[in-house]
């Protein structure tokens, strides 16, 4: 995970900031046998991203802008 944008102002909020992360999911077969590593499906990234997101929530107050 990467920090990549911090944003304040318009309309973030004044005690408030934006933050943009990149964020690479892969396989965990991929470190330790990258010859078996595959593509992830759609709901799997979707499922381990609900989880990034639901972390941020409850350990920082953080919420998706749209």
């Amino acid at each position: 995970m990467e920090l990549v944008a911090t944003f304040k102002g318009g309309s973030v909020p004044a005690d408030h900031r934006s933050l943009t992360y990149h964020l690479v999911f892969r396989d965990p077969n991929a470190r330790k046998a990258p010859d078996q590593a595959r593509t992830l499906t759609d709901k799997e990234v979707d499922a381990a991203h609900d989880q990034v997101t639901q972390v941020a929530q409850k350990q920082f107050g953080a919420m998706l802008r749209a």
